[in-house]
């Protein structure tokens, strides 16, 4: 296939002396739209560069894509004016990812010219959106010096991700020189939405400690600016580094997978804005004890240990602790709560859990599976549930459900269910497979086909 768009008539299908057609050469423009669109997508960004440079149809399209892109991956063994190049045309892609580039293998000089171009590319962008966000994942050998000569170059940097990198003690360096002015409005405690980083993520980053994670969380601008800190797997960190700033901005806390984190205890006042709360995989955390009044998600799955959860989370709408083998109970009022998922707490008994659904009324989901010590199920508050999964309890005895709202219930495997009693008019799904002690089905489906059935037997004439 030949690119012309010059706009003259392409040669069509010529008639052999046998009859037969032979295809002569096929023009760009003769091509159906859909036909276009579907050679688009299947060509790579470089090849799509290339026919650009002779076809004002592929050079449109690519235009549109540059500037359509939000973000975007550096190609390995770019030069740095190619680079600068590269970051330029992509004028509306705030994020660039360098997780191609094998940092690992240049040496510092070489990650001050690079971090240098990544700027040159952000100044000529003709759009004047600026490259605020660097993902710089898998590019292992990172240091505290080379993520603060980054900072430096790049002055709008609001994000950056540099997960499984040497980092030390913290991020003094990476601090001082990316520690703009802080707006007015943001030293009375508020977000502006100005300079200053805003997410972090150093997952997986061994050598990072307390002092670090509080230099982030309790230091200058960066505490009145940083809405995200994600600090997953790193063994070095404590209960210490969770101490957040009262008055920060913080929004999303990921500590997931913290071996030396054994218990976290938070009182935030009612102005916090934290929503997100990960700790899920900590493997010797025992005790949670937390108040965060604006507080919307909070996972502590896989904690083995986890004896103690009390929480004072009034907004709270999704709790998820499933593998919490030691856990027994959830402590605290939860009247804004969704979904309540706590699969395999072997531990978890029967009046901890209706002791926590009291005061549930907009609870959606339920999931109890493999909570063998549970011997009844009858949450009378829950008039909003729509999923029940409780299989493999296999000491629950009774089922009761009063929500109309239920469309699914699965309580496969239940050895010793005897009764099970719902309201609803809605469900969709029963699953009851391996019951085999169940004496009783109580629920309006049933109702009337039974009723059908005893008036029929009554009506019969007797023989």
């Amino acid at each position: 296939m030949s690119v012309d768009n010059s706009g003259g008539q392409a040669s069509r299908a010529a008639t052999t002396e046998s009859g037969t057609f032979s295809a002569g050469p096929c023009a760009w423009s003769l091509l159906p739209a859909d036909c276009q669109r579907q050679v688009w997508a299947r060509l790579s960004a470089h090849d799509l560069a290339r026919c650009a440079r002779t076809s004002r149809d592929f050079a449109a399209h690519v235009a549109e894509r540059r500037s359509a892109a939000r973000s975007i991956v550096l190609p390995p063994g770019l030069s740095p004016a190619a680079v600068c190049g590269y970051v330029a045309a992509y004028a509306g892609a705030g994020e660039v990812s360098l997780r191609r580039c094998n940092l690992h293998l240049l040496q510092p000089h070489q990650l001050q010219v690079l971090w240098a171009s990544l700027a040159a590319g952000s100044a000529a962008r003709a759009t004047g959106v600026p490259v605020s966000a660097v993902d710089a994942t898998s590019c292992f050998g990172l240091s505290d010096d080379d993520v603060a000569d980054l900072c430096a170059a790049l002055p709008d940097l609001r994000r950056f991700v540099v997960p499984n990198c040497p980092m030390e003690s913290g991020f003094e360096a990476a601090k001082a020189a990316h520690a703009p002015e802080v707006p007015a409005a943001a030293a009375g405690g508020g977000n502006s939405g100005g300079g200053g980083l805003q997410e972090v993520c150093v997952d997986g980053c061994g050598d990072v400690r307390d002092a670090g994670v509080q230099a982030l969380l309790r230091g200058g601008a960066s505490a009145r600016t940083l809405t995200l800190l994600s600090i997953s797997r790193l063994d070095g960190i404590t209960r210490a580094a969770l101490e957040l700033n009262p008055r920060g901005v913080l929004r999303v806390l990921r500590a997931c997978g913290c071996k030396r984190l054994d218990r976290v205890q938070m009182q935030l006042p009612p102005a916090s804005p934290l929503e997100e709360l990960r700790l899920a995989g900590c493997a010797n955390l025992h005790m949670v004890v937390l108040s965060a009044p604006r507080l919307l998600d909070l996972n502590v799955s896989s904690c083995a240990k986890l004896t103690t959860l009390s929480l004072a989370t009034p907004s709270l709408r999704t709790l998820l602790a499933t593998g919490c083998k030691t856990l027994r109970g959830l402590g605290g009022a939860f009247p804004a709560l969704r979904e309540l998922n706590v699969f395999g707490c072997r531990q978890l008994e029967t009046e901890a859990l209706e002791r926590a659904l009291e005061g549930t009324p907009f609870l959606e989901r339920l999931d109890v599976n493999g909570c063998i010590a549970l011997g009844r199920l009858a949450p009378p508050q829950c008039m909003c549930l729509r999923t029940i999964i409780a299989t493999g309890c296999t000491s629950l005895r009774t089922v009761s459900c009063p929500s109309d709202a239920l469309r699914s219930l699965a309580l496969h495997a239940c050895a010793e269910l005897v009764d099970v009693r719902l309201s609803t008019t809605q469900l969709r799904q029963l699953d009851l497979g391996n019951c085999g002690k169940l004496a009783r089905l109580a629920m309006p489906l049933l109702e009337a086909p039974a009723a059908q059935l005893r008036a029929a037997a009554e009506a019969a004439p007797e023989v």
